[in-house]
């Protein structure tokens, strides 16, 4: 959004001097000097002038009647931006919108959190609380927006953006824990900040995430961010979350404090069990890193590499069958080249053109750090619970009335930057919908690309992933687009992916335009994340093509890739794809899916933190759960 401001500001000021210049010269042309008069006195010169002086008064009304318009919608688009009264609740590219009207808070402390999660401004009771950011980087809105249906009342339904929200001082800190050294950063801060402030003092993040302009907090509700076969996510690197629950009180939850259950589903909460403050993050030593990337084709290479991979994967299985601790996978799978060959790549599968490139990233990783891979309860973690590292009442400004920060978010309308990125009618978005441009597109987003996929050699961990540069960020913001990603357990990687292949007759071939991301994650302990318990394959992909065939083919993709016959994948939390009425979290999860539900009743009783559509979904299952999956959460 200031982006985007600031990119139009600088667009209004270079136009508004364009059109003095061109005052100028109209000026110029009606009333010219003297020499330059006297030289057309002739017949001849005084209708060349006469003409010339029509287009100048044509020229010197339309640019003069541009400026004013110009002007008074950028001082419009100010005021608006001002008053802040109505907002339209979107993902950062004005799609995805919320479809009813509700509550939205801007605070800045803890106190002024509580007071949106627990205080409203007609009925005195908040039924249904949703932490988001500025930088909303979802396509469901079902699980993101705060009512989603007319059964709920828009003065109970607040979402809360946590952008602005300082809980540690100076918004994130490197601190010391016996041998250990941890990250603690507000979840409102992105990951990109959290990247550069801990590189600055000589440490990186275990594994890294592609997209890095999303909030800690958002990117730890899905667990699905960063991409590592030793390390996992960044929700497996998590050692503690400072959490607001239903009732306004705050809990630092850890292992050690709360047990691993409770923990592994605050890992992967997706906003249900309260509002996550801040988090800490064990980090390891700031090394080299070396990017390689190769091009490589579709089915001869990438399908093969991970078709032995999978069948590697499938022998341990085998070998360790009934091992549900997951002691095979360091025993006997990190031991076969084949699947360790695959840690820290990433795919990227340009399908019109069958092409691919295949990325690596090899850095030195100290062995202290191998020696625990998940942030886990061993760690010296009695800081913790102390406040030394936390905002105090003391030193930070007085807390504002509820009114002062709480605002009406309504269903009608959008800015006009979002309008024009949705209009189906502007010539950029016509020419994206054309297929007979599919190549074009294709080369234009591998030259998008090329930033940061080149072969490279840095200093600094995080300049060697692969990360999304601004650029490449302001390009997504400019067409409207769907984006799902699924997990699918790399026992099923490689028949998944030849079936996925071999589906792409030449006119679905057509339907893409950016490439399909193929990327390889431990297995989890998050309950709730979508490699929970098997080392997964993520597929991500988007959809460009606004036509319902289009849409359909996409929804085809979906449906290949979470049925049970050869893919078994789990959807992302933050994603498209769960219109699907089949889509069952029990058969997907199974007892972790319980055992969340279970944690859930323990923290959120009222339901607070649970959207209607949520509670459809989470709720349509409950009854397959035994009993005994909540004795000991």
């Amino acid at each position: 959004r200031e982006r985007e401001k600031t990119h139009t500001r600088y667009f209004l000021h270079t136009l508004q001097r364009a059109v003095v210049c061109f005052s100028a010269l109209g000026e110029r042309l009606i009333k010219p000097p003297p020499l330059w008069e006297a030289h057309h006195r002739s017949k001849k010169g005084r209708r060349h002038m006469a003409r010339w002086r029509v287009v100048a008064v044509v020229l010197f009304v339309l640019v003069s009647a541009l400026s004013k318009t110009i002007v008074a919608s950028s001082e419009e688009e100010e005021k608006e931006d001002a008053t802040k009264k109505l907002f339209v609740l979107s993902n950062f590219q004005g799609g995805s919108t919320c479809a009813r009207d509700q509550g939205v808070a801007f605070p800045k402390d803890e106190t002024e959190v509580r007071r949106a999660v627990l205080e409203s401004r007609t009925t005195g009771m908040v039924r249904v609380v949703r932490a988001t950011s500025g930088n909303a980087h979802s396509w469901n809105e079902k699980f993101w927006c705060a009512r989603t249906s007319d059964e709920e009342k828009e003065e109970e339904c607040v979402n809360v953006f946590m952008n602005d929200v300082r809980v540690v001082r100076g918004r994130v800190r490197v601190i010391r824990g016996g041998e250990k050294v941890y990250a603690v950063c507000d979840a409102g801060v992105k990951v990109r900040d959290v990247l550069e402030y801990i590189a600055e003092r000589g440490y990186a993040l275990k594994s890294i995430p592609w997209f890095i302009d999303q909030t800690v907090g958002g990117a730890l509700a899905t667990c699905t961010h960063g991409s590592s076969l030793v390390f996992g996510s960044l929700s497996s690197q998590v050692v503690g979350l400072r959490t607001m629950l239903y009732n306004g009180t705050v809990e630092t939850v850890t292992e050690k404090t709360h047990g691993e259950n409770v923990m592994n589903a605050f890992r992967c909460h997706a906003n249900q069990l309260g509002i996550t403050l801040a988090a800490i993050f064990e980090v390891i030593e700031e090394s080299e890193a070396q990017r390689i990337n190769r091009k490589v084709h579709p089915t001869d290479y990438m399908l093969k590499e991970i078709e032995m991979a999978s069948a590697a994967v499938r022998r341990c299985v085998e070998l360790y069958k009934g091992d549900d601790k997951m002691d095979w996978w360091d025993s006997c799978a990190m031991k076969d080249y084949a699947i360790r060959s695959l840690d820290d790549v990433s795919y990227y599968y340009f399908v019109p053109t069958e092409e691919a490139q295949r990325v690596k990233i090899r850095r030195e990783i100290p062995s202290s750090s191998l020696s625990s891979r998940r942030g886990s309860d061993n760690a010296s973690d009695d800081f913790l619970n102390e406040d030394s590292f936390l905002v105090t009442s003391a030193s930070s400004s007085p807390p504002r009335m509820l009114e002062e920060y709480y605002f009406k978010a309504s269903s009608v309308g959008s800015s006009a930057s979002q309008q024009r990125v949705q209009n189906p009618n502007t010539i950029r978005n016509r020419l994206m919908q054309n297929d007979d441009l599919v190549s074009m597109w294709t080369n234009l987003w591998q030259d998008a690309l090329e930033p940061s996929l080149t072969s490279t050699v840095a200093s600094n961990t995080s300049h060697a992933y692969l990360a999304m540069t601004e650029n490449q960020l302001d390009r997504n913001d400019n067409y409207p687009f769907d984006q799902s990603e699924l997990a699918i357990p790399l026992t099923h990687a490689g028949e998944c992916l030849r079936g996925f292949i071999e589906s792409m007759t030449e006119k679905r071939r057509k339907y893409w335009r950016s490439p399909v991301l193929i990327r390889f994650l431990n297995a989890e302990s998050a309950l709730l994340s979508p490699a929970h318990n098997q080392p997964s394959m993520y597929v991500n992909m988007e959809n460009y093509k606004r036509s319902e065939e289009g849409k359909e083919s996409f929804r085809d993709a979906i449906r290949y890739l979470t049925s049970n016959e050869k893919c078994d994948g789990r959807l992302h939390f933050g994603k498209f794809g769960w219109d699907d009425e089949s889509y069952s979290l029990y058969d997907k999860y199974g007892d972790a899916y319980c055992k969340f539900l279970c944690v859930k009743d323990a923290y959120d009783p009222l339901r607070r933190f649970e959207t209607r559509e949520m509670s459809r979904i989470f709720g349509k299952d409950k009854d397959k759960c035994r009993q005994s999956a909540c004795a000991k959460y």
